[in-house]
């Protein structure tokens, strides 16, 4: 993937790695905040917000350490309203390939102890409501993070893991191929099922995230996956 950070502002580095924020995560600040639904205290909504950066950002360094450690290269992250993008480049076998995408996902399901952990801490001291709430939200965020992006659609982290475990069955190509074939099919169904909640609220309020929002993040899938499928059959033609 290119590494291309044009619209893009750094805001810091650690452990050698820059983050950059896409403008357009600020405009998708305020499209949510817009069309949340229940209390819409602006320092509460802030607080969730700066979590949710947070817990993106840790997810994505989770994948560039990961990386690193099989002896990838990594470049920079770049978070933007549908996530964030690690550019990674682990060595070319599937062992390094499953651990770097893999490594994302643990990242959230390790947050999620943690935050299980803290609630029940917080209940024994009888801490109060806001913070029982806020440690609630918390582990709700890393749960969506990790089952969104363990679905088995490419470029999500669930499709690029069928990726590797396929790969060792299988030329990589071949590997590439298939999963992104999957991922052509969940990229349709979440458009699909998206449009259908925007179209009857009833529906749509059964959704783990809005409606709308579900139809672009499939949108996006689906032009990854099918750009992705091109690709993987082109190179299977000329071999």
């Amino acid at each position: 993937m290119t590494q291309n950070t044009s619209g893009s502002w750094k805001i810091f580095r650690a452990y050698g790695i820059d983050v950059y924020v896409h403008w357009s995560w600020f405009i998708a600040l305020a499209v949510i905040y817009q069309v949340a639904e229940g209390d819409r205290n602006p320092g509460l909504f802030l607080l969730l917000y700066v979590t949710l950066f947070g817990l993106v950002v840790l997810h994505e360094y989770g994948h560039a350490l990961a990386c690193r450690s099989v002896g990838g290269s990594v470049g920079h992250i770049v978070l933007w309203p549908l996530g964030g993008i690690a550019f990674v480049q682990p060595p070319p076998r599937p062992s390094a390939l499953l651990w770097t995408i893999a490594a994302g996902p643990l990242v959230n399901l390790g947050l999620i102890v943690v935050g299980v952990a803290g609630i029940m801490v917080a209940a024994a001291i009888g801490a109060g409501e806001a913070i029982l709430g806020y440690l609630n939200t918390f582990v709700f965020l890393n749960a969506i993070l990790f089952l969104f992006n363990m679905m088995p659609a490419y470029p999500l982290d669930g499709g690029q893991i069928l990726q590797a475990v396929l790969w060792y069955f299988m030329p990589r190509v071949k590997a590439i191929y298939y999963s992104s074939a999957v991922g052509l099919a969940f990229g349709g169904l979440m458009v699909a099922v998206g449009l259908l909640g925007y179209l009857n609220p009833e529906f749509g309020r059964t959704l783990p995230i809005m409606p709308l929002w579900m139809a672009i993040l499939g949108g996006y899938i689906t032009w990854e996956a099918h750009r992705t499928f091109s690709a993987a059959q082109g190179m299977m033609r000329r071999q």
